[in-house]
């Protein structure tokens, strides 16, 4: 789900630099959303493989 994602942001990038008057600043915070995601997605993925329970530690970080 994360490749489909990454790849659906993408188009939506490449559609935002394709839009007459695009603006670069448009175009470098969706790329940055996009680094943030997938920052977020392999944190996730790390602590699955960790077996830790993600709901829980978002709760931990919450309750703090």
């Amino acid at each position: 789900m994360t490749r489909r994602l990454r790849r659906s942001l993408e188009n939506e990038i490449a559609d935002l630099g394709d839009e007459v008057g695009a603006d670069e600043e448009n175009v470098s915070l969706v790329k940055a959303i996009q680094n943030v995601y997938a920052e977020e997605q392999a944190e996730r993925a790390e602590d699955a493989e960790d077996g830790e329970d993600t709901e829980d530690a978002e709760d931990e970080v919450d309750e703090t």
